[in-house]
């Protein structure tokens, strides 16, 4: 028997034993009853107004709480551009605090996101300082005597305090002292 005749027995099957084969299968007719599935897929790390849109949309759909934590960690860094995502910089910053596992993706993306933007403009920027004070709170934090030692999280002084020291000390010690390095620096 040939290959081809072979395949062509075997695409019989279903006729010969008069049952139809489904369509779906269970796990993709699951996979199609849950909607929202689809609309939040992993996304690539772009942060432009496509992705903002899609987070705003889950987020007055209802569905912000399927967000995976990977967009999570991207949108904590966008949010902070217009005031108006007000109740999303909140939330957003709520369901990274509120994981039952402390994350150092999860703290790691909330803190670039305080030093790299600093939103003090923005109506929930105490939000993201209280996060960011929450991390460096935790036992064993490395964040927690850097926070001390330069007023980090205290946005009226650690600014000053920072800028005080790289005007008279050694700016890399300094630099170094406080954890902003990478792509921070």
């Amino acid at each position: 028997m040939s290959l081809r005749d072979a395949i062509a027995e075997a695409a019989d099957i279903p006729r010969r034993l008069k049952r139809r084969v489904p369509e779906h299968s269970r796990v993709q007719a699951s996979a199609d009853a849950v909607s929202w599935a689809r609309d939040f897929a992993p996304t690539s790390l772009e942060t432009g107004p496509e992705f903002l849109g899609r987070m705003r949309a889950a987020h007055s759909g209802g569905q912000f709480q399927h967000v995976s934590m990977r967009d999570l960690r991207v949108l904590i860094d966008c949010v902070w551009s217009d005031p108006k995502d007000e109740v999303l910089a909140f939330d957003c910053v709520r369901r990274m605090r509120a994981v039952d596992i402390p994350s150092r993706r999860l703290d790691g993306a909330m803190l670039q996101a305080y030093f790299r933007r600093f939103p003090e403009e923005h109506p929930r920027f105490p939000d993201l300082v209280t996060g960011c004070l929450a991390i460096a709170g935790r036992e064993g934090s490395i964040w927690q005597n850097r926070s001390k030692s330069w007023n980090l999280f205290e946005p009226q002084k650690g600014p000053q305090t920072v800028a005080m020291a790289l005007l008279n000390l050694d700016p890399q010690s300094v630099v170094n002292q406080i954890g902003l390095n990478g792509d921070l620096l």
